[in-house]
């Protein structure tokens, strides 16, 4: 699915309002998305993130769709630590086109979300600018952290990565600025503050990381395709880590779907789909012309870090679609307890054992049946012709929540990998367990 430029719903929660001026987003003018952070879980434990278009990508929420995208660097750091603090569109603070100045501006939008860590990632536009580095360093500690630092925000600070367009001039002042911000975080960490600082670099260029290249991990030169992503996010991972711990779900909390655990070996397989999936869901190929696969689902009493985990496996050994699709979902889709006005969202925990090949989506996705027109919710959104990262990661995925409208019946819910089968070969294998179609309070 492509990121929307719908404009965002006027902020009812946020007392502050600032004018900017019109933002480019991948081609697309979109307007300055007021702020406003609608749900929180009960602990209140939230991030945020202040940025560009790097940052903005991340996320996104209109009239249509709730969602996280695959290319965005706050859905691989959400993922891969578990969620352990809240984050959504209201709290991404990334604009299209900011320089670190105008970008300041919306330090008071940050404190004023009560967030307890921002991830602050800019520079990327001041580059090309004649300002020098010193300059850009002057303006991102005296207006952007220290007044987050004032306020007792957590700060992580990520160093500006490397853009495949960039001249000589340019690249020396990123490596200038970066190696201020550095001395300045590590001074600054031994005096006591909350500030730390990661760099991604060395994942986005190694050959041996999940990218071959730079240009395997920036789909047009300079924004992070799901591999640069994913390189950003995991140097995200221990920061947010040590800042909150790691928690249980509510007790308490109430489940929508039938067989969360995903217990039990009776459920529906499909042809091409062979083999045992959970007591209640069913397996099958949405979409894919490829004759030579095998897709194949098992139940292993324990895998991946929980119990009565659904496996699947998809190999590939011919030619198809460039999207083929390989889905397990409920073969139900909830009615009890769906009413408007209910705040819902879908959770699962996904493990893969090994690296994938030509993987070129992974969805969480959920929708509403009944109204004229239907919300969505998804996470990880795939990004037509990137592929997914090479590796065998882990983690939580959780849709954005969204309130149901009147009319809502039901609710259709799936998690599915997409396979570019075009090249005659293609492999996944993973785990899912713990899922949860949840109503948040």
């Amino acid at each position: 699915m492509s990121r929307s430029a719908d404009p965002k719903p006027l902020a009812a929660l946020m007392l502050l309002t600032l004018l900017f001026s019109s933002a480019s987003v991948r081609g697309q003018d979109q307007p300055f998305k007021d702020q406003a952070a609608v749900y929180r879980d009960r602990s209140g434990v939230s991030i945020c993130a202040l940025g560009d278009s790097i940052t903005d990508m991340s996320s996104d929420n209109t009239s249509r769709v709730t969602q996280f995208a695959a290319d965005g660097y706050m859905t691989w750091a959400q993922t891969l630590t578990g969620h352990r603090a809240y984050f959504d569109d209201s709290l991404n603070f990334g604009v299209s086109g900011d320089t670190i100045e105008k970008a300041a501006a919306r330090t008071r939008l940050v404190i004023a979300s009560r967030c307890q860590m921002v991830v602050v990632l800019l520079g990327t536009n001041d580059l090309p600018r004649p300002e020098s580095s010193l300059k850009m360093f002057n303006d991102w500690r005296n207006k952007v952290v220290s007044p987050l630092l004032n306020a007792k925000v957590t700060v992580v600070a990520v160093a500006v990565p490397p853009r495949e367009d960039m001249s000589g001039a340019a690249n020396s002042k990123r490596t200038q600025f970066n190696a201020m911000v550095k001395r300045f975080v590590n001074a600054e960490a031994l005096l006591g503050q909350r500030i730390s600082v990661v760099d991604a670099q060395d994942c986005l260029t190694s050959p041996s990381g999940p990218g071959s290249s730079l240009h395997d991990s920036l789909y047009d030169g300079t924004h992070p395709s799901p591999i640069g992503a994913y390189c950003i996010g995991k140097s995200l991972v221990g920061a947010i880590s040590r800042k909150f711990p790691e928690r249980a779900s509510p007790t308490d909390e109430a489940t929508l779907n039938t067989n969360p655990a995903m217990i039990g070996a009776d459920g529906l397989t499909l042809a091409p789909a062979q083999g045992q999936v959970a007591t209640g869901y069913k397996a099958y190929r949405g979409a894919g012309t490829s004759d030579k696969t095998t897709f194949s689902v098992a139940k292993p009493r324990e895998a991946a870090g929980c119990r009565d985990p659904q496996q699947v496996v998809v190999d590939i050994s011919g030619q198809g679609s460039s999207a083929e699709t390989y889905i397990v979902q409920p073969e139900a889709s909830p009615t009890s307890g769906v009413k408007p006005g209910v705040a819902v969202q879908l959770v699962a925990q996904v493990q893969f054992a090994e690296p994938p090949v030509n993987l070129v989506g992974f969805e969480l996705h959920m929708a509403e049946v009944g109204p004229p027109s239907p919300r969505q919710a998804i996470d990880m959104v795939r990004q037509p012709g990137q592929p997914m990262p090479r590796v065998a990661w882990g983690g939580v995925l959780k849709t954005p929540p969204f309130v149901l409208q009147p009319g809502t019946t039901s609710i259709t819910s799936y998690i599915r990998a997409v396979m570019d089968a075009s090249k005659g070969v293609g492999s996944v294998n993973f785990y899912v367990c713990s899922y949860r179609m949840r109503i948040v309070r």
